[in-house]
């Protein structure tokens, strides 16, 4: 399944201090910083938490979105959007923004 191995490069490159650096910061939200490029990417709170999970090994979008439900107390549904809405945005700028600078 493609978004299965989309999600496992994210974890990596969420790991990985050489090419991403992370900050949570007080307020709940957080932003990533690409090391190469200088791009900062900012999280609210729900994103910051997807990043948490992913940076702790979530491996599926099913347990992103369950993970999401239980700790924001949304319907499935909402939790399923916004977990596909954050994957597309945190692909876009960790794996194919890097794609397309190399």
């Amino acid at each position: 399944e493609r978004r299965v191995s989309r999600i496992e490069e994210l974890s990596r490159l969420l790991a990985s201090e050489e090419e991403f650096t992370q900050q949570k910061l007080s307020d709940q939200t957080g932003v990533i910083l690409d090391v190469d490029s200088l791009q900062v990417f900012s999280l609210n709170p729900t994103g910051q938490f997807l990043v948490d999970c992913l940076r702790q090994g979530v491996a599926t979008e099913r347990d992103l979105v369950e993970s999401l439900v239980a700790e924001f107390d949304v319907g499935d549904d909402v939790a399923r959007t916004d977990v596909e809405a954050f994957l597309g945005e945190l692909e876009a700028c960790l794996i194919d923004g890097r794609a397309k600078k190399g």
